[in-house]
């Protein structure tokens, strides 16, 4: 859609009536509009944008409108807007409009530019003022992710293994993993730790990606993942084992068919220089996860639930459980060893 020029005759409506829907924002010109959706520190609530996007189209045609939306952080920029901006944008764009142009109303413009300041919606500060706000929360956050694992933890994870394959551990105190973060993962693990691993399971949140040298699929919050683990000391070659290939596609299309919403990641065949402790990850973002759960047992359920999910379909993955035999008689692991391996 083409902008509007300085010489279109401009109408701006606020709450205007989109079938009983109401935007913020609209401004029409020869059946063409932008219309506008204004956040603070809100989420949308669900299906906001879509509900907006088919009545604007039904109005305007599919070509003739553009979604804005403007929150108070890029976290917040959700549901696919046309284009997603934070009140930040405007300030600085106020700014620099006000250094390029005299305007009889300009303190309008220097009111609305303090309110934002105010409201932590002005140039981001080093302390922020969302930071600010989600101090107390953020100390309590590390406990209660713990809380989560340690009770998960305890479900009946025999029934989707094979028998005699289980081997339950939960590290360090209340899922917190050996007692510090020096592997960014707080979970549990399935087939046993460390000399164990031909492959492993394991289960929980990624909280620090760096020790697995890639990112969190959505930058704002943890990964909750399902990885397949291999101790390198012992299989310093697994992935050339014919059988590992075997297991890995057959579990890829398996997720892609039977759960869309989580993505299968193979870090050996995506990075130059992977993490080949844990060379698989099927994950999610913690935040998609745990949507619309209310309370710490809505929460328990949901992630024992997904991870069954998940499990199922190793179950089913015969290669999966033929390479880890054929692994263990081809390198008889020593003693379980104490100490972690990240």
């Amino acid at each position: 859609m083409e902008s509007f020029s300085s010489k279109t005759n401009r109408a701006w409506i606020t709450q205007a009536n989109f079938d009983g829907i109401f935007p913020d924002l609209v401004c029409e010109a020869d059946g063409r509009a932008f219309v506008f959706e204004h956040k603070a520190w809100s989420h949308l609530h669900i299906n906001q944008l879509p509900s907006y996007r088919e009545r604007a189209a039904a109005k305007y045609g599919n070509e003739n409108y553009r979604l804005i939306l403007i929150t108070a952080a890029s976290h917040l920029i959700d549901q696919n807007p046309d284009l997603g901006l934070c009140w930040y944008d405007v300030h600085a764009w106020i700014k620099d409009w006000q250094n390029h142009s005299a305007y009889e109303s300009d303190f309008l413009f220097d009111d609305f530019c303090r309110l934002l300041e105010s409201e932590g919606m002005g140039p981001p500060a080093e302390i922020s003022h969302a930071a600010i706000l989600s101090f107390l929360p953020a100390k309590r956050f590390e406990a209660k992710v713990s809380d989560l694992i340690y009770r998960a933890s305890k479900y009946a994870w025999s029934a989707l293994i094979p028998p005699g394959e289980c081997n339950l551990h939960l590290p360090g105190h209340h899922g917190r993993l050996w007692g510090d973060d020096k592997c960014g993962f707080t979970g549990f693990f399935l087939l046993g730790v460390g000399a164990l691993w031909s492959p492993g399971i394991s289960v929980g949140f990624l909280v620090d990606p760096s020790d697995r040298r890639f990112e969190w699929l959505n930058p704002t919050n943890p990964d909750f993942t399902v990885s397949i683990d291999f101790n390198t000391n012992l299989y310093p070659r697994y992935s050339d084992h014919p059988l590992y290939r075997a297991a890995m596609d057959q579990l890829a299309r398996a997720v892609n068919i039977s759960l869309p919403d989580f993505q299968f990641f193979d870090h050996l065949s995506a990075s130059a220089d992977p993490n080949r402790w844990h060379p698989i990850h099927i994950r999610m973002p913690m935040l998609e996860l745990l949507r619309g759960t209310c309370t710490a047992e809505d929460q328990r359920v949901r992630l024992i639930d997904r991870t069954s999910s998940v499990l199922r379909l190793i179950l089913d993955c015969e290669p999966f459980w033929a390479l880890r035999a054929a692994l263990r008689q081809e390198t008889p692991a020593p003693p379980q060893q104490p100490e972690p391996v990240c």
